[in-house]
Formats: C-alpha cells, structure tokens, sequence
C-alpha cells in the first residue's frame, strides 16, 4: 500500500507544483497586465475538462485494479514455443507448471591466430 501511495505522490507532485507555479506567477502580475478572460474566472473550462478526464482515468484504473479476479498468486508465463507453435504469453498461478526454457544453440567461436 505504501508503495501505491508513493509512486502516486511521485507522479502528481509534478503537476501539483506546475499549478502552484502557475497560480503564483498570476497573483504576482499587477491586475492591468491580466487579460480580461484572466481577470473574470481563474480556471478555464479545457482545464477543468483536463482535469475530469484525469480524474476518471485514475478513478477507472482503480477500480478495474481493485475488481480484477486476479490475486498475488499469479506470474506472467513469457510467449514460448511448444511444439512449433508459438504460445502467447498469460498469467498462470503459482502452482502451475511454467513451459521449460529452451536455450539456444551454443556456438563456439574458433580464434585464429593471423
């Protein structure tokens, strides 16, 4: 859990410090060198707009996580080759066998004097 919680920190401090930059350059200006749209309303519609999208994301993601049947018990079995065909990689349990890895070919490197 502390992982999940720092890697989000590490993630949306960025863009935490990027609006607090933005909100303090604006306060700094002199109110006649705002433009009129600056001046009336202090978030635009894009960025809320940008910001419910981001929002949504974040809130699917967590849920389809949270609400995914998989448990810690699985591992990712890598595409192999089984009886020449190609298997597509999946998410296997624990238990259950992983293919054998097949290793290739040693070649031997011959060193010639000249």
């Amino acid at each position: 859990m502390l992982q999940i919680i720092l890697t989000t920190l590490v993630l949306l401090l960025p863009t935490g410090l990027y609006f607090l930059w933005v909100g303090w350059r604006n306060g700094r200006r002199a109110p006649e060198e705002q433009p009129a749209e600056e001046k009336r309303r202090f978030v635009s519609w894009k960025m809320l707009a940008g910001m419910g999208i981001g929002i949504g994301m974040v809130l699917a993601f967590a849920v389809i996580t949270i609400l995914s049947r998989r448990g810690t018990d699985t591992v990712y079995a890598p595409p192999h080759m089984a009886n020449g065909v190609v298997v597509p990689g999946a998410m296997v349990s624990r238990g259950q066998a992983l293919p054998p890895v097949e290793e290739p070919p040693r070649r031997v490197r011959v060193l010639l004097p000249w």
